[in-house]
């Protein structure tokens, strides 16, 4: 028996443990967009609450003609994100009648997706944080 055959069975080992781990992720989220009233999985619903509040607030940032021009771009910058996201989430809804099928397909895909959303909702949240120490710095 060689060195290499105990490495290459914990090798096979570990890409079934992921694919299974892979698989009973995607059944839960499968599970979950079929059971939504929405037809989303809860994270989906969850950022698009997010982008959504983060879109009226920026909006309302914007009619405060007293704001600095930094805090108006950070805004406006903040509203785009959002608004890209909430277009990305949108997509990950099933329309009409949901069944299983469509369900599992839109899981997949929002599995598919996932960096992409994170990185939509981390920019969003460096520009909330920024919004937050600008409108803070104006109070004080």
């Amino acid at each position: 028996m060689s060195g290499l055959e105990p490495l290459a069975a914990l090798g096979v080992a570990s890409n079934v443990i992921q694919l299974v781990d892979f698989a009973v992720g995607l059944v839960a989220d499968t599970s979950d967009i079929y059971k939504s009233a929405a037809g989303a999985s809860g994270n989906s619903r969850t950022l698009e609450a997010i982008a959504q509040d983060a879109s009226r607030l920026s909006d309302a940032i914007k009619l405060f003609d007293e704001c600095p021009a930094t805090l108006q771009a950070l805004a406006v910058e903040a509203k785009e994100v959002a608004d890209e996201l909430l277009k990305t989430v949108k997509r990950l809804q099933v329309s009409g009648r949901r069944r299983i099928w469509s369900s599992f397909m839109l899981a997949l895909k929002e599995t598919w997706n996932s960096k992409k959303i994170e990185a939509f909702a981390g920019r969003l949240e460096k520009l909330q944080s920024q919004l937050t120490s600008h409108i803070q710095f104006l109070v004080l």
